[in-house]
């Protein structure tokens, strides 16, 4: 029998520092806004945003060029986080027509409706759409 601790991959320290190193080094600007709004807290920070989807993008075009990045809603449905990412050149993906409105209202022209459980009016709409949503499953 082994320890499940025994299993883990260790991250490199230095990858570390890289990934998280920058919100250790701003603690107190997160511990301060704690304190004044409370916790649970979801901070935003858009420039640190765009920077993680450049990298995303970049480190996926150094082998896969013309590539297609498409972000998912439901993943953090707050239309300022869509918006940033549209700017970036992503697309959106979607999975209800609630999602697929808030993508059109942000001007998306690169559209994913996946999942199950369309109603005939979203179909439609999709149809409508032509090519800037595509229906999946």
């Amino acid at each position: 029998m082994t320890d499940e601790h025994s299993l883990a991959i260790p991250i490199p320290k230095k990858l570390l520092e890289q990934f998280a190193g920058c919100f250790f080094d701003r603690k107190n600007h997160f511990l301060a806004a704690v304190r004044q709004f409370g916790s649970p807290l979801y901070v935003l920070e858009p420039e640190v945003l765009k920077i993680r989807a450049d990298q995303f993008q970049n480190a996926f075009d150094a082998v896969f060029p013309h590539t297609g990045y498409y972000y998912a809603m439901k993943s953090n449905n707050l239309p300022y986080v869509s918006r940033i990412l549209l700017e970036k050149g992503f697309g959106l993906d979607v999975s209800s027509g609630v999602e697929l409105q808030t993508a059109l209202d942000l001007g998306a022209h690169d559209i994913v409706f996946s999942g199950p459980g369309k109603t005939d009016p979203e179909l439609e709409l999709a149809v409508v759409l032509g090519r800037r949503a595509r229906a999946v499953s």
